[in-house]
């Protein structure tokens, strides 16, 4: 039996087939995941988001498009979502890094912001953030000079 078949009978309905799909394919997009970010607790959750994308769209399913490149087409934009995500909303470790060189001691402002830059990327917004948010997550003195700078 051919993947799309597979895909089709578990479009209309047979649960059994998801495992056959999944027994498939979740090796060679698993290993898609792991060269792509180099981290194999982030290949799972990819594969695993993944996975509940194509149970959500498993009715889309057009056989006659071939089952590869329907899954790796919903495993690219899986994974440029989370990229997406993870840039517009930094992980609280990035954040905690940036505040820790944007401390007071760092010196002048302009130095910490450049710095939390260096650390949360080319984005001014985010490093300004950081920078008004301040150690711990309390507010600086130096947020109306944030303003202003900005």
């Amino acid at each position: 039996m051919t993947d799309e078949e597979i895909m089709t009978r578990y479009a209309e309905g047979d649960r059994h087939s998801f495992g056959e799909i999944f027994a498939r394919w979740a090796p060679r997009l698993h290993g898609y995941f792991l060269r792509v970010t180099g981290a194999s607790a982030d290949a799972d959750d990819l594969l695993q988001a993944t996975f509940l994308t194509v149970h959500r769209g498993r009715m889309s399913f057009r056989p006659e498009m071939g089952l590869r490149g329907w899954l790796f087409t919903i495993a690219a934009r899986v994974r440029r979502d989370e990229a997406r995500r993870r840039f517009r909303r930094p992980s609280d470790a990035d954040l905690a890094t940036a505040e820790e060189l944007a401390a007071p001691e760092a010196g002048d402002f302009v130095v910490a912001r450049e710095r939390a830059s260096a650390v949360l990327g080319d984005s001014p917004a985010r490093a300004h953030h950081a920078l008004a948010r301040g150690p711990q997550g309390t507010a600086q003195p130096h947020r109306a000079v944030a303003r202003r700078a900005s």
